[in-house]
């Protein structure tokens, strides 16, 4: 069992890993706690996460509900899946606003090529062996390798169960990438 000095040091951790994770400001977490009825400034949020001011239930609840995590997971300073789900939907549509940027960019080059009707070779060799090998369904491929990386640096244990589906899906869609290339550019 875990001493009450240990577990105020679990929770003053488990806020800050979770603002910071959240890209929330220590003042926009002490408004938000303060919108829920408690008087908070910003030195408060930065004293109780070095662990020097305790906090009442009430204000832990306030955090957490802050926070948009359970109380749970600031107590045992776990993340909590609603979090990381929210996480990755964020991560998610910025990826998708990038990607469709990014396709936007392809368009624009590919028109602006098709308008010139005098392409230098090395313009069009580039077009033709770089330029169409930079497509978003190429990315899985770049994202295979982040992925190791990612474990790697975050000491995840890679033998998890969704770990493991998490990089045999990214695998599967990195070698459905290779392959349609291949067909591509043997068609």
């Amino acid at each position: 069992m875990s001493t009450p000095e240990q577990i105020d040091q679990t929770f003053a951790s488990a806020v800050r890993e979770t603002r910071t994770r959240l890209g929330v400001s220590q003042d926009r977490l002490a408004a938000e706690v303060t919108k829920r009825g408690y008087s908070f400034h910003v030195t408060t949020v930065g004293k109780i996460e070095r662990g020097d001011r305790r906090v009442t239930v009430g204000e832990a609840v306030a955090l957490a509900d802050a926070l948009d995590v359970s109380l749970e997971s600031l107590v045992h300073n776990k993340q909590d899946l609603t979090a990381s789900f929210a996480e990755h939907n964020q991560a998610r549509t910025s990826f998708i606003m990038e990607a469709s940027r990014y396709v936007e960019t392809m368009l624009s080059v590919a028109a602006a090529a098709d308008r010139q009707s005098d392409l230098r070779k090395e313009d069009e060799q580039w077009l033709a062996e770089a330029f169409l090998r930079q497509t978003p369904a190429d990315l899985t491929e770049d994202a295979r390798y982040a992925l190791d990386a990612a474990i790697s640096r975050r000491g995840v244990d890679p033998g998890g169960f969704w770990v493991k589906q998490l990089v045999r899906s990214v695998g599967e869609g990195a070698e459905w990438a290779r392959s349609h290339r291949q067909d591509e550019s043997d068609g």
